[in-house]
């Protein structure tokens, strides 16, 4: 079953998943995100990631420095919520303004 995701949540997802796949598999770190994102703490952060890892979108190998990884890069589009899908064709244009339209 799928879950929604909330819209600071699909940014976060989407922001690891471009990453990990811009650098060749190594996920950020929390700064990076910190600093693309626009967010304050890493608090907010951790609790976005947590949700992620929760719903089966993210995986984490304990004890382990930038270990996220994407579980489903290309979701079957039959499971996609609102948000996803808005990712998918670049209608989550507030924090990722060059990418609108990618």
């Amino acid at each position: 079953m799928a879950f929604s995701l909330t819209v600071r949540q699909a940014e976060v997802l989407a922001f690891i998943r471009d990453y990990t796949a811009e650098s060749g598999g190594v996920s950020p770190s929390y700064a990076e995100m910190r600093e693309a994102l626009g967010v304050a703490s890493n608090t907010s952060l951790q609790g976005c990631i947590a949700a992620l890892i929760e719903r089966g979108h993210l995986r984490r190998l304990r004890h382990r420095a930038r270990s996220l990884s994407v579980v489903n890069a290309s979701p079957d589009p039959k499971r996609l919520t609102t948000v996803d899908a808005l990712i998918m064709v670049g209608g989550i244009t507030r924090r990722y303004p060059d990418r609108a339209g990618a």
